[in-house]
Order: structure tokens, then C-alpha cells, then sequence
């Protein structure tokens, strides 16, 4: 990968795929191991027949064993590419027998070497995820009447946002008082949460105590607070202590599922029989056994490392430590207290007492304006989740659900075992016990299939090609448990936020109801270990050193001074742009503290690779970033004229190509390997790399690998050795480069259509490679086995050529719709019984009685093509029975045709309306004929014009064999650098070729066409040139659909819809309107009666066509939906009935 330069400094585009890679990484070295220490308290059971035992787990030990099979096996033979989680157990009975034994817990799954996962054969991508940062925010609102604007007061709160558990508010009225919320609409005193927490002073003379530890002069800010609470009537003779404050904090909060596990866990404390039964609970047990500190404190406001840190940042607690320790030796402090905090070692993790106290001073200090409100939109009060924490966080699941199991005395003695212990046989027991019998290894295995399968950020990997395979891995989403919402998500979260700048691509975004709510990683970011996104910036002290850079993120980048690296002379000064504080302003260039590193950081991979970005409505340049990952692999592949030089990068981390591992030397090639000699110390290595050859994607498309180098080559270590389906030499290459024009064309391309020549197809121009997969299902029924043969009786042998004697159809067969691939028999149920008809006719022909229904598996409409694969494949899991499949892939060629969608890089995109012969295409002067007229109305209305700098210096580069790599905002360096650029290559092309249309000085960039069919110049000269369009996977073959017979609904006896089912046409109000428009009575009749519910006529219609009689006009029936209607107001006890009249006739039931 060639580096770039800018400023002449030295710059490399990092790893893209390294923000995946580090956190599984993390996952195995650091997750795994702090899971499993978690939860490796020793577990004591009391067994019936076996006596007291205690269970280890030697966390310390454990390991990762190898995978049994590759990738390439799993994903053939649908299973998951993962290795099994084994630790050591120790079985230790009181009298001081013990059993050790290696365990399985479960299987993970391993990232493969293209950062994503192979999960029942299926390769799946899990993306990230954006979460409010655990930590504290402050905020305000106004409270009173709205229509009284004067009378109306701030009132400021709050919010602590735990990084597992509940979220709190804190909340400061008008009137002083502290209010604790917790779920939103639970409202009580701060002080009862105080005194849970150990705080027991409630008089004025107590709380001036404070003032070296909340760091104010008066501590007044509980004045009102007290005040309240002694005027209250309920709570004024109390004296909030641990345990009264428990009582009435649950009373009032914590109503619910809380409260009864409350209730039951100090019913089985007191009593080993009571069951749950109403009535208050009891707490004296509770608190005296700590529970309420475990349960409130440590588990719903547990912070954890990252949100002590961000609690610590807003509150300003780099002195406050010291400041406490002049207090932990006061009678006041609840001895509770010093437990939970260690100073000097380790930092509290959870929300304490003194925390609390802070806040309420911060809340107080807003009065007087000298505190500010938190923007919780900014990317410092974020948090990124990467692969590694969701899935330690599975892990803690699946742990969590295994030692319940195993806990769980009663339940494992009701678990079925091999052997009944009696209570005298001890010894017997003991030494048939095993630790299989405790952890069956199936919960965590299953909720990592639960977390693959059914998870929002877990994703069916979009493989359409190597930049959406890319793409998809470096995506972020606010969306997903713990996050937002698509219905909820306000205009405000959507928007680009300054912090932002550098971070986040402000192009690439879905469209719809996901738009803003799921982004895409800048080019150059990273994902620093806590999860805070980081953007490279380079001192302005260090320009001697050109390669020192350092990552920084939004929350310290507001301290200095940034630049973007250009400047500009102003009265003898020198001027720069710079940003401050989320704000771009113009300052001195002395005040500049840190460049900008490269120009593209700013955006995503796929905005990356626009050339002439700058140029482009932002609307359209995200139209042409998304539609990118659209386009489909090529037969015939072409490395674009104009790029940006992202393509290198790109294609060299798509995971579609393949390199070398070391320096070595091509032995052998041919289609399917690639065997290679090391060289040096290596000498002796022989590698063979296996080559992908025909493989299918999740999309269907064809991922094909193709040998770049020859026999004898010598080559580098990471040197391309084998092409992927979108890489040419290693560069990414998407499309073809056409010749097209903007001009008009008997409005064949109108607004959005696009006039193509059959060039395209005769010469393959457009034509791609798509893989079908049909499978069925072999399994047993009660009746029987299913069958796969190829003796299926009362099918024709047309339909059976192409089976091998086993019934599957044979490799490198061309088949054609309604052919068998697959001979399937079916046994009939036991209450089937033979009829007469059939035992007559087995009779006469001297054949058996078919028991036995076919139930082949077939082409579809629209899919034939060549065989390429067939195989068994059996199920992974045996849970549900052996059960056995057909996998059949089938390979069809696809030019491009009518109706196919085809675009380019800027988010010009089109359906093909015509398909005209080359001769009857505009040409150009030197007789050339266009492969492409698009219109020109839709560049001005959309503000593209992007499109129109790559068009003609694409044009220049193929008249001088040219290929351009353009920076984008090249404006920078010079005004109008981009229009200079482009004339200047088309003038040295009209030199290098003589061809004075090339350039025109009356019409730059533009040339008069000719009219193929009858040769006469257009009246206007129109802009031609060399665009690169690609062919985007909407195929026509996968969207149009026409049916004559198909299934109708069972209720309302009304054709289905849609394609998947075979559904029909659909008729409304407004389509009834088009044909009484027109006049069409027969039709519109036929339209709402037999082609839709009137069963009487549709049978008569039937036998009419059957018989080969002229069709009359049958008289309509009541419709069935009528009908329907009828029975559900009879359903509602509503009498109804149907009365049938004449015109001079008088009314007869």
C-alpha cells in the first residue's frame, strides 16, 4: 500500500478493519479471564444420598482448544467456526475426597480472517454500538405554567447513568429541595438515600461537619431538605437510619418483582418451607446481613472503570480524595462507609455517599451560575461497544445462567442421571459422581447462538462486494438494547454534532427512519480502549518530524487550537482556519497547536472513494456512498480512470484478494491453487493457497478468486498473488469506464432512464455471475423415512434426465425451469387408505400401489442455469433428531437488460429503458458511437456536478492512457483547481491527438454528436465523456413477476400478494377510477369478481375453459369478503340477511 502525502507529511491509511480485530482480541485476553473470575466463588451443595460437597472452578486455567475444522468445512457443512471454552473443576466432599476434571463450557465462536463470523455455516458481522457513557450529566428544565412565562422557574437535576444497573435523578426544586427519581415517576427525599448510604445526621449542627468534605463554606444546601423532612408528619419521628430508610426507600420505589425476591428471600431465611405469600416484608434479616448494600448500592449503581473516571471529570474529584479523609474517622460516617472505599488501591466502582454529596453541591452551585449544563449529544458523553464487549457480556450471561443451574440443589437432585443414590450408599454415590452432572455445557454455547442469530448488531454480512464487506464492519449504530429507538429518536440526536469532526462520517448514513441513528467510522478513526472515538492530529512542534502523530479524542481536542493545514497571507499576517471549543473560526497561525493529518479523514471508507467530492450535494454524494456497496461483481473487470487512491487500501483489506505471507516464489498456478517457494531463511516452505473458486454469497452473487501472478514471479511479503470478484491488481474496481453523453434521446431517457447501447451486451460489458441455492430436507416422519431416489413414478423421464442414480441431480448440468433436482418420495400418513381407482389402475397395468407422495425439488421460474455444486449436508445440532439436507447451487450468467438499475459515484442513478443497436446510437465526430446517454436535466436540479469533472477527465485519461488519482477538496491548494485540472488534461488530449473537438474554446467540454440513424449533427453540442458506472444488484429478473393461476387467501378467498408467494393483482378505488376513466366495463367487472373472491363464477369459468365452450358473462355472485363480513357481525350476535329485489318486484326474502 503506496502512502499518501500531504503537507509533505508522511501518512498511511491504519488497519480498517483493526477496530474489530482489537476487541475480539481483547475478548479472549482480558474478557474471558475477568468473566470467569467473576464467578469463581465456590458453590456448596448438600446432596441427599451424597452429603456436603463444594465446587471450584480454577479460573486460572482455562483455555481455548483449537477448532476441529477450517473455515472453508464449516461454511460448506453449515456449522460454526468456533472453539470450545474448557476449565478446570475440582469436586470436593467434606470428609476430603476430590475430583478434578477439564470441562467444556460452551463453544465461541472465532472471528474468521475476514473480521466476521461463521455461526451454522452463514458468515454474520456484528456491529457497533453507541451508548450514553456511563457517568453523570447535569441538566435543566422549566417547571410551572406555560402560558405564565414570568412566573415560571429552572429547575436543574441530575441524571447518573451506571454502566450496569438503574439509571438515578437527582433533582433540585425551585424551593431547595433534593428529590431522588428512579423510574421516572417515583418521587422521594435525596435524604432517604443518604442515610441508606450511611449519612445519620439530620440537625443543622451535624451537617456544618462538612464543609472540608463537600468543599464549601456553608453547607446550607441540605437546609431545606431537613426542614421538609422534620415538617413531614410520616417521616418527622423518625431517625433515618440503614435500615428505616430500606423499609420506606422500597415501600416507595421499589414496588414489584424487586419486592416480593425481597419477600421470599426472607421467608426461606427464617423458614426452609415457606412458600411466597402477601403480606410486608420482612427487612431486619436483610440489612443485617448486608444485602442492601449488595443489591442497591454495588448492583443498580455500579459505574465501573469508565464511569469513575467520567464521574470523577465532571466532578472535579482530583482533590477531593484528600479532602475525605479528614472525615472517615467521624462517629457520623455510618462504619459501612469505610468498607466501601479504598483510596489509595482501587477506585470505588460503583456510586458511593460521598458522590452523592458532590452532586448536591453542584446542583446547589447552579443557582449562582457558576456550573453549566452537560451536551449529552457530544461524543465524549459516548461510549462505543465493540464485538469484544457484547460478547463478554454474553458470556456473563451464559456464566451467569450455568452456575444458577448448578447451584440449584433441589432441581439437580429431580435431574435424570444414570444411577439412583440411596442415602446409605455414600461411598457409591461420591465415586460415581462427576461434574458433568453440575454443568451440562449448554448455556453458554446457547446464548452465543441466541446473541448471532437474534441479536439487532448481529447482521447477515453483507458480501455484495469487498467495499460492503468493509463497510459493514467499520458501521455504528445508536439503535439496539440499551439504545435508541427509531420511533423516539428526535430530530436533535440525528444531527451532525461538532465533536464529531474527524470521528464520525458526516455523509454515510442510511436513508428512511435509520438515518442518523446509524453511521459509519471516519477513514482514520480508532476506538481507543474505553471506547471513545479518537482522530489522528499532529503537533505543530513536531514539522521537523513528519511522522509523529498522535490520536486524540473530542474531549481534550476542545483544548487547543486545530487547523486544517492550509493558510492564507492577510495584510502581511498569516491566516489559517482552525476550530476551537466546537467552534471554526479564523485565527493566527502562532495560536495553532495541532494539523489535521489528512484531508479525507473526515469521512467513511465508501465517501472516500468519490472523486470530486467537494462538488456534490451532500444528499447525492450519500446516495453515491451507499449505492457503492451495491454493485454487483463483473465478469470483466476495470479499474476506474478518475479515482482517489482509497482504491489501494480498500482493496488490499477487503478480505476478497489474496497476498503473500512471506517473500517467496511462484511454483505452481493454475485456477484452483497458487503453491509458492519461500526465500532466505524461508527457502524450504512450500505454501499452497487454495483459491475460492465459484463460491456464493449471502447476496447470491459470485465470489471468484482469479491468479494475478506467474509462474516464476518473484514476490514480496503482502503483494497481491490472487485477485478477489472486485479487485484489479489489487485495486478496488466496482464498474466499467463508458463513453456516455448528457443529451436527450426521444425521451427514452427522461428523468431517470438511461439509453444504453447493445454493445453492453454482445461484448459482456455488464454481464455478472449469480449463484441460486435450493435446499430441502430429509427427515423422518411418524409414517416413515423420506426417500431420495430417482425412481419417482408419474414423472415424465424429461424432468429426471439429469439425476444420478442416488436422485440428486449431477455437477455440470444445464437445467431449465420445472427440471428435478433432487428426487424426494414422502410416506403417506397411517390413516391414508388405498381408494378403488388406485387399486384398479394398479391392476391393469400390473404396478403396485403407490404409498408414497413426490415431493421432488424443482427449478423455479426464472432459474435455470449450470449445476456447480451438490452435496449432504447434516445438522450441527442432533437435539431435534438427525436430520439431513440438499444443498443445490445453480451459476446463471446475467447481461444487463431492460429494467436493470445501474448508477454512478455520485449518486446519479438510473433504470435502463432501451436498448439500442450501435448503429442507432449518437456518435462522435470520429465516429465513435456512445455506450450510454443519460439525461442532462438531472445534474443542475441535484446538484451533482461532480459527475461532469469525472466524465471528461476520464475521457482526457483514455485518449492519453492516463489513470488519475484526485484528491478530494483540491480546492484548497488553488481556486477552481478542479475545472484547471480537467481543461488542462483535455487540451493536452486535443495535441496529443489532433482532435480539435476534444476542446473547443466556444464550448468547453462539450462536443457535437451525431444522429446514427440518419448521420445529421445535433443542434446543441452536449458534454461527453468517460464516466464509470456500475451495475447495482436490483436485477429485473429478481423483481418482475407476473402470475395466471396461484394461491388464493383462505379467509377472504382474494389473491395473495406479492412475489414470494406467488400473489396476484391487486385492485382498489383508485385503479377502478383508471378503467371507468377508459371506458373498460368487461374488464373492471371481470377485475372485481372472478379474477378476485367470487368462487361460484371462478369455478363456472373453469369448466368452460376445461371444456373448450365460448366464455358467456356469468351472472356475479356475493362476494366472499361479504360474506366474511356477514359472519363477523353474526359473531357479534348482529342478525343479518340477505334480501334480493327487482326494479318493479316487490321486496322477496
Amino acid at each position: 500500500m503506496p502512502p499518501f502525502y500531504y503537507n509533505s507529511f508522511h501518512v498511511t491509511v491504519p488497519n480498517l478493519l483493526e477496530s474489530q480485530q482489537t476487541g475480539f482480541q481483547r475478548f479472549l485476553f482480558e474478557g474471558i479471564s475477568r468473566e470467569l473470575s467473576y464467578f469463581s466463588t465456590p458453590i456448596d451443595h448438600n446432596l441427599p444420598a451424597i452429603g456436603k460437597i463444594r465446587i471450584y472452578i480454577k479460573h486460572q486455567n482455562w483455555a481455548l482448544e483449537k477448532p476441529s475444522h477450517g473455515e472453508l468445512w464449516c461454511k460448506k457443512n453449515r456449522h460454526t467456526y468456533g472453539a470450545w471454552l474448557s476449565v478446570p473443576v475440582v469436586l470436593e466432599h467434606d470428609l476430603g475426597h476430590k475430583k478434578r476434571s477439564r470441562i467444556r463450557l460452551g463453544k465461541i465462536p472465532i472471528m474468521d480472517s475476514k473480521g466476521g463470523f461463521l455461526i451454522n455455516g452463514v458468515p454474520r458481522a456484528v456491529i457497533h454500538q453507541v451508548l450514553r457513557a456511563p457517568g453523570i450529566y447535569f441538566q435543566s428544565r422549566w417547571v410551572g405554567n406555560k402560558k405564565k412565562k414570568k412566573k415560571r422557574k429552572r429547575c436543574y437535576s441530575a441524571t447518573l447513568i451506571s454502566e450496569s444497573g438503574t439509571w438515578l435523578r437527582i433533582e433540585k426544586d425551585p424551593k431547595g429541595r433534593f428529590w431522588l427519581w428512579v423510574k421516572r415517576n417515583k418521587k422521594v427525599s435525596i435524604l432517604l438515600l443518604l442515610g441508606l448510604m450511611g449519612y445519620e445526621c439530620i440537625d443543622d449542627t451535624q451537617a456544618c461537619l462538612f464543609p472540608s468534605f463537600i468543599g464549601v463554606e456553608e453547607p446550607n444546601f441540605l437546609l431545606p431538605s431537613l426542614r421538609w423532612w422534620q415538617e413531614d408528619d410520616d417521616l418527622g419521628d423518625h431517625l433515618p437510619t440503614i435500615k428505616w430508610c430500606a423499609i420506606h426507600l422500597y415501600d416507595a420505589v421499589f414496588r414489584g418483582p424487586f419486592r416480593r425476591d425481597l419477600n421470599l428471600y426472607t421467608l426461606t431465611k427464617t423458614d426452609k418451607s415457606a412458600s411466597l405469600r402477601p403480606g410486608p416484608p420482612l427487612y431486619e434479616e436483610m440489612c443485617e446481613e448486608g444485602m442492601i448494600q449488595n443489591e442497591l448500592i454495588e448492583k443498580r449503581f455500579y459505574l465501573g472503570r469508565l464511569g469513575r473516571f467520567n464521574l470523577e471529570r465532571r466532578l472535579g474529584l482530583s482533590n477531593f480524595w484528600n479532602c475525605f479523609l479528614s472525615i472517615t474517622q467521624s462517629q457520623i460516617v455510618h462504619p459501612l462507609l469505610n468498607n466501601l472505599i479504598e483510596i489509595e488501591h482501587d477506585p470505588v466502582l460503583y456510586f458511593g455517599y460521598k458522590d452523592l454529596l458532590r452532586v448536591m453541591h453542584r446542583l446547589a452551585l447552579f443557582t449562582h451560575g457558576d456550573e453549566y449544563e452537560d451536551d449529552i449529544d457530544h461524543l465524549k458523553n459516548k461510549r462505543v461497544l465493540s464485538v469484544g464487549e457484547l460478547m463478554q457480556q454474553e458470556l456473563h450471561r451464559g456464566m451467569k445462567e450455568l452456575i444458577t443451574y448448578a447451584a440449584d440443589t433441589e432441581e439437580w437432585w429431580k435431574r435424570p442421571r444414570k444411577k439412583r443414590y440411596k442415602k446409605y450408599e455414600l461411598a457409591l454415590g461420591w465415586w460415581d459422581l462427576t461434574v458433568q452432572d453440575f454443568f451440562p455445557g449448554t448455556h453458554v454455547s446457547e446464548g452465543f447462538k441466541r446473541f448471532f442469530v437474534s441479536h439487532p448488531l448481529s447482521q447477515f454480512m453483507d458480501q455484495t462486494n469487498g467495499l460492503a464487506h468493509l463497510a459493514q464492519k467499520r458501521r455504528m449504530s445508536c439503535l439496539g438494547p440499551g439504545g435508541l429507538t427509531r420511533q423516539t429518536a428526535s430530530f436533535r440526536i440525528r444531527d451532525i454534532h461538532p465533536s464529531q469532526y474527524g470521528r464520525v462520517c458526516p455523509i454515510e448514513t442510511p436513508e428512511g427512519t435509520s438515518a442518523g441513528l446509524v453511521s459509519s467510522l471516519a477513514s482514520h478513526a480508532k476506538i481507543s480502549r474505553y471506547g471513545s472515538l479518537c482522530s489522528p492530529l499532529r503537533p505543530v512542534s513536531s514539522q521537523a518530524n513528519l511522522t509523529s502523530f498522535q490520536y486524540v479524542s473530542s474531549q481534550y481536542e476542545e483544548k487547543y487550537w486545530i487547523s486544517t493545514g492550509d493558510r492564507m497571507q492577510v495584510d502581511g499576517g498569516t491566516i489559517v482556519p482552525a476550530r476551537y471549543q466546537q467552534e471554526f473560526v479564523t485565527t493566527e497561525w502562532d495560536q495553532v497547536s495541532l494539523i489535521d493529518v489528512f484531508p479525507m479523514q473526515y469521512f467513511s471508507v465508501a465517501s472516500s472513494l468519490i472523486p470530486f467530492l467537494e462538488h456534490d450535494d451532500a444528499n447525492r454524494a450519500l446516495m453515491g456512498a451507499n449505492m457503492q456497496r451495491q454493485a454487483l461483481p463483473l465478469l470483466s473487470l476495470e479499474r476506474a480512470i478518475v479515482g482517489t487512491g482509497m482504491e489501494w487500501q480498500v482493496g488490499f483489506e477487503s478480505g476478497t484478494l489474496l497476498r503473500a505471507k512471506e517473500p517467496c516464489r511462484v511454483g505452481y498456478v493454475d485456477a484452483m491453487k497458487i503453491a509458492t517457494q519461500g526465500r532466505g531463511i524461508n527457502n524450504s516452505l512450500i505454501r499452497f493457497n487454495q483459491l475460492s473458486t465459484y463460491q456464493r454469497s449471502n447476496q447470491n452473487t459470485c465470489f471468484h478468486q482469479r491468479p494475478f501472478v506467474s509462474l516464476g514471479e518473484y514476490v514480496e511479503s503482502g503483494e497481491t498473488i490472487a485477485d478477489g470478484p472486485n479487485t484489479v491488481g489489487g485495486q478496488l474496481a466496482l464498474g466499467k469506464n463508458v463513453l456516455v453523453a448528457y443529451t436527450p434521446w426521444e425521451g427514452y431517457n427522461f428523468e431517470d432512464a438511461v439509453l444504453i447501447s447493445e454493445r453492453m451486451i454482445y461484448d459482456h460489458v455488464y454481464t455478472s455471475l449469480q449463484i441460486e441455492k435450493h435446499q430441502i430436507t430429509i427427515c423422518e416422519t411418524e409414517a416413515g423415512p423420506e426417500l431420495v431416489t430417482r425412481e419417482v413414478p408419474h414423472l415424465r423421464e424429461q424432468f429426471l434426465r439429469h439425476l444420478d442414480p442416488q436422485g440428486i441431480v449431477r455437477v455440470g448440468s444445464w437445467v431449465e425451469v420445472g427440471d428435478v433436482l433432487v428426487g424426494r418420495l414422502v410416506p403417506r400418513g397411517q390413516g391414508y387408505e388405498v381408494t378403488p381407482q388406485e387399486r384398479l389402475l394398479a391392476a391393469i397395468f400390473g404396478e403396485r400401489v403407490v404409498t408414497m407422495d413426490e415431493k421432488c425439488l424443482r427449478v423455479p421460474l426464472r432459474g435455470r442455469g449450470r449445476v456447480i455444486d451438490a452435496h449432504w449436508v447434516h445438522r450441527e445440532d442432533t437435539s431435534f433428531g438427525r436430520i439431513k439436507s440438499i444443498y443445490v447451487h445453480i451459476l446463471q450468467r446475467r447481461t444487463i437488460q431492460v429494467g436493470d438499475k445501474v448508477a454512478g459515484r455520485h449518486g446519479n442513478k438510473g433504470i435502463v429503458s432501451k436498448i439500442l443497436p450501435r448503429e442507432d446510437m449518437p456518435h462522435l465526430q470520429d465516429g465513435t458511437p456512445l455506450d450510454m446517454a443519460l439525461s442532462p436535466l438531472g445534474v443542475p436540479s441535484r446538484m451533482n456536478v461532480g459527475q461532469l469533472f469525472e466524465c471528461l477527465l476520464g475521457l482526457a485519461g483514455s485518449f492519453l492512457g492516463r489513470h488519475y488519482r484526485i484528491m478530494p477538496f483540491d480546492e484548497r491548494c488553488e481556486q477552481e483547481a478542479s475545472r484547471k485540472l480537467v481543461l488542462s488534461q483535455l487540451w493536452e488530449a486535443r495535441r496529443y491527438t489532433s482532435h480539435r473537438w476534444v476542446f473547443e474554446a466556444d464550448s468547453l467540454g462539450k462536443s457535437y454528436l451525431l444522429d446514427g440513424r440518419t448521420g445529421d449533427v445535433f443542434k446543441q453540442p452536449a458534454t461527453v465523456g468517460k464516466a464509470y458506472m456500475l451495475k447495482l444488484v436490483h436485477q429485473v429478473d429478481d423483481k418482475i413477476h407476473a402470475r395466471s393461476t396461484g394461491p388464493y387467501s383462505k379467509v377472504t378467498q382474494q389473491p395473495l400478494r406479492g412475489r414470494s408467494k406467488r400473489g396476484g393483482q391487486r385492485i382498489g378505488e383508485m385503479e377502478a377510477w383508471a378503467l371507468e376513466g377508459f371506458g373498460a366495463a368487461n374488464t373492471l367487472q371481470e377485475m372485481f369478481t372472478l379474477k378476485s373472491d367470487d368462487m361460484l363464477g371462478r369455478n363456472k369459468l373453469l369448466n368452460t375453459i376445461i371444456e373448450g365452450r365460448p366464455i358467456p358473462s356469468f351472472p356475479s355472485d356475493l362476494p366472499e369478503a361479504c360474506r366474511l363480513l356477514l359472519w363477523e357481525l353474526r359473531a357479534l350476535c348482529v342478525r343479518t340477511q340477505i334480501l334480493h329485489t327487482t326494479l318493479f318486484s316487490s321486496i322477496v326474502p
